[in-house]
């Protein structure tokens, strides 16, 4: 049996986590922000955002982890390379080092101080996300979806708990409990908290939810 490549494992895991990594942020730029992505329950092939930025997360610190190694690995020929660098003329000591630094403190920089073209790259992800928000309702109160049914029902709606829970039980919801959150309500019926709402604020507005 052949013995076990350390390094080609390295060198592959180092890629796939770049893989993973890369699409991930791509994503993550033109995703909703967070609140619209909660208040619609936004996805991306069954992932929500929660779970793409959960990902990311590791990945970055897994890219990280074999990129450590593959340099330990790589210890004797990086050695090799600086005592080569520093053996060339004076003039042009570690001029790909000195470039390649520069370029990544201008890159930084400019981002950080939003000055162009990187503000541009900036600016177009923002818009990107907004594009999502088009023509959906706003919440009524920020994180609305992690309040129960109760809090709802007296600060949003300003009526009896009970006349929510009977509404919600008109359209055949299960699990409806005043104490339950409008995100744990949303998840038992298959809803998103906007769906939940906009439920709610039609059946306020029949005759038929007046208080018995």
């Amino acid at each position: 049996m052949n013995k076990f490549n350390y390094r080609k494992f390295v060198n592959y895991a180092s890629l796939f986590s770049f893989l993973i990594l890369a699409s991930t942020g791509l994503i993550l730029y033109v995703t909703p922000h967070g609140s619209y992505s909660r208040w619609t329950d936004w996805s991306f092939l069954l992932m929500s955002k929660d779970h793409l930025e959960g990902i990311h997360s590791v990945f970055s610190f897994v890219f990280l982890f074999f990129i450590i190694w593959h340099l330990v690995y790589q210890t004797r020929v990086f050695i090799r390379y600086l005592k080569d660098s520093l053996s060339r003329k004076k003039s042009a000591p570690f001029r790909e080092l000195f470039l390649s630094v520069s370029l990544i403190l201008v890159i930084f920089t400019g981002s950080y101080l939003f000055l162009p073209p990187f503000s541009s790259v900036i600016r177009w992800g923002e818009s990107l996300k907004r594009s999502w928000e088009r023509g959906v309702p706003s919440p009524p109160i920020s994180d609305f979806e992690s309040y129960p049914l109760s809090y709802i029902a007296q600060e949003v709606f300003a009526v009896p708990v009970e006349q929510l829970v009977d509404i919600l039980q008109n359209h055949s919801l299960s699990s409806v409990d005043p104490d339950r959150t409008i995100r744990e309500l949303s998840v038992k019926n298959n809803l998103s908290p906007k769906d939940l709402y906009l439920i709610l604020k039609k059946g306020l507005a029949s005759p038929q939810s007046a208080p018995r």
